[in-house]
Order: structure tokens, then sequence, then C-alpha cells
């Protein structure tokens, strides 16, 4: 019998499960409007659609008095501004690490100096970044980072704040962050790799090593779908990278004994689902109560669940995006009561900092009018 392999971590993360949370709450009430696509997954969008959402690509294109949708992604301080003018409600549904980049390279600008972002300069969430600072250098390598270091002597002197698009791969980022260690002298670094993407790439490394097959679900156009799956092909060159069940390649997994699979942040349980049916009629599945992921029932001999090993202390360095937000990290249990700080007040909800790498989000229908 085959056994079959699946990446705990596979599926929806925490941001885009929001996201999609929130569009499916707001298309309750009718009809909305989104910036851009919400996440990067065409089966999911035409679900939404279907519900009511419909995808604008510029501000002026909202009309007047509608209700509108931020991506997951996020958007630039100047759309905000643009649709806040368009008069109806924004419904901010920017993945609360995105948001956290946001600050920083608006705190950064604030104090004069210069954001570099490593990441693919024509993604939605890179555009969005640089929407909140002037002037800033986006890189997709330590290559393409040291040449433009090299390119004048004032440029490794300058005040820099480096952030990461959240999807890049940490290998790219510990080498840029070494060539800015080696060549800068006044420059801040933050690891902003979200920590589901670390986690996701790290078991999906590892899973792959450890396979004669590979199955990697998500979009083409899903950057951490992508090096998803370059990650998994340098160790595993019988991997198969696709979007639903029915790409599904069968007779490149028959002389494999153990077949991994992983999915992208932006896959949905019920796509993981009918490719673990497609792959074997043997293995039943069971969806996972948060219908964030979709695992298998307990069927050892044909079914397993991956996790990634704890990774080994590392020596402390300069302060990183995951320390800055973890550094007070404690347990939240439910009826625990606990203090924080309201960093934002939407018409349909409060977000509040409670000490934790993730906000806290209070719909305003639970505040009683006074």
């Amino acid at each position: 019998m085959k056994k079959i392999v699946i990446a705990e971590s596979a599926g929806f993360c925490f941001g885009v499960s929001r996201s999609v949370r929130m569009a499916e709450d707001a298309l309750k009430s009718g009809r909305c409007w989104c910036l851009g696509q919400l996440i990067h997954n065409g089966d999911v969008m035409g679900e939404l659609s279907a519900k009511g959402l419909q995808v604008i690509y510029s501000p002026e294109e909202l009309p007047c008095g509608e209700r509108v949708l931020i991506r997951a992604h996020g958007a630039s301080e100047a759309d905000y501004a643009a649709l806040s003018r368009r008069g109806g409600e924004i419904i901010d549904a920017t993945c609360p690490y995105v948001g956290q980049i946001h600050k920083i390279v608006r705190k950064a600008e604030l104090a004069g100096r210069q954001t570099v972002v490593i990441g693919d300069a024509s993604h939605p969430e890179v555009i969005a970044i640089c929407g909140w600072c002037r002037n800033a250098l986006v890189f997709s390598d330590a290559s393409q980072l040291g040449e433009w270091l090299s390119a004048d002597p004032k440029n490794p002197a300058l005040p820099l704040t480096i952030v990461a698009q959240t999807t890049q791969t940490a290998d790219n980022i510990d080498k840029c962050k070494n060539k800015i260690k080696k060549m800068c002298t006044n420059a801040e670094i933050f690891d902003t790799i979200c920590c589901a993407t670390s986690t996701r790439q790290e078991e999906a490394a590892r899973l792959a090593a450890e396979c004669s097959a590979m199955v990697v679900i998500g979009g083409r156009n899903s950057a951490n779908s992508v090096h998803l799956a370059e990650l998994c092909l340098e160790k595993c060159p019988n991997t198969q990278f696709i979007e639903k069940a029915s790409e599904l390649d069968a007779e490149r997994l028959e002389n494999a004994e153990t077949i991994g699979v992983t999915a992208g942040a932006s896959v949905p349980g019920w796509i993981i689902k009918e490719v673990l049916e497609t792959m074997s009629d043997e293995v039943i599945i069971k969806e996972n109560p948060a219908e964030e992921i979709a695992t298998a029932e307990q069927n050892e001999e044909a079914v397993a669940v991956f996790k990634a090993e704890e990774p080994a202390a590392a020596e402390k360095a300069e302060p990183t995006f995951d320390e800055m937000l973890e550094d007070s990290l404690k347990t939240i249990y439910n009826g625990e009561k606990v203090s924080g700080v309201v960093v934002a007040i939407t018409p349909t909800e409060v977000s509040v900092d409670i000490g934790t790498k993730y906000s806290g989000f209070i719909p305003a229908s639970e505040f009683e009018e006074s």
C-alpha cells in the first residue's frame, strides 16, 4: 500500500482564512466589491463571485457609496484615500502580517530612512508596501541588492530599513542579510517572512527529502505556492505542481512508495481533499474542524500527517520582525481576560493588540450603545 504523507501546514493560513471569512460575512448583506483579487485562488474567487463579490482594479472603478474590501495583500495609502472619497464602507481584509510591514516602512519614511523591499516588484503585496513610503527600492535577491550597493560608494552608508515580502524563502532572505551585514553601516533588518510561511516551507522541504514523489497544490500566480514547488523540486525531482485534482498525473505516482502532499496558503481544504481522493480510493479524508486544512482519518498504513521539527535555538542577533511581534507572546485561552490596546476602528470591527502575533478583532455588533 502506498503511503501518503500530508504536511500539517497545508492549506489556508490565518491571513487568507481571515480575508475569506470577512468577504463571506460582508456578502451576507448583499453585493460587495474588492480592490484586486482577494486571494490568489481561482476556485475560491469563483465561489465568492457567485455570492456577489465583484473585483475592481482601481479605486475609480468603485461605484460611489458601495462597500469595498481591501484584499489580503493590502493596498497603498493612496488607494485607501481614493476609496474613502468614493463614500462607501471600507472593509480592511489585509493580512495582519502585511499590515505590520506597512507600519514599519511608514515609520522608516517619517524617520528619513530609505526603505528596501526584498521581493517581487510586480506582486500586489510588494506594490502595496511601497505605497506606504516614498521611493522604495525593490530587489528580488542578494545579487540585485549587491549590485545597487556597489553602484555608488554612498549607498552602503545610507540609513536603510530592509523588509521582505511575507512569502519570500528564508534562504533568499538569509543571503540578503549576509550581504547587508558585510557592506552596510547603517541598516536595520526586519525578518518579515510570516511564521506560517516559514513553517510551511520547512515542512515542505523536509517532507520532499523523505518522499519518492511530491504533490504541491496551489495557484500558479500565488507567490507562496510557487516557492513551495521550487523548494520541493530541489529535494524531490518527481514533484508535481497542480492547481486542482484534474491536473494530477497519476502515472508519475505509480512507482512511488511514499507520496508527500502540501498546499499553498490560498488553497481551501476541499481542494486538498479532492486531490487526495483522486490519488487513492483507499484514503478516506476528513475535514479539519476549523475548515482550514484537509487531513486524513486515522489510517496510519495509508496516511500520515507531517509536522516540521522545532528549530534549534539560535544566538540572539539584531531585533527582527518576529521578535518584535513575539517578544511578549503568550498563549490566550477561551474565557481568559486579557488587556489590549485598540489599534484600529472600522464601521464593522475594532482591532485590538493583545500582545500576541495576531491582533484581536471584535465585531461592532458586540458593542452596546451607551
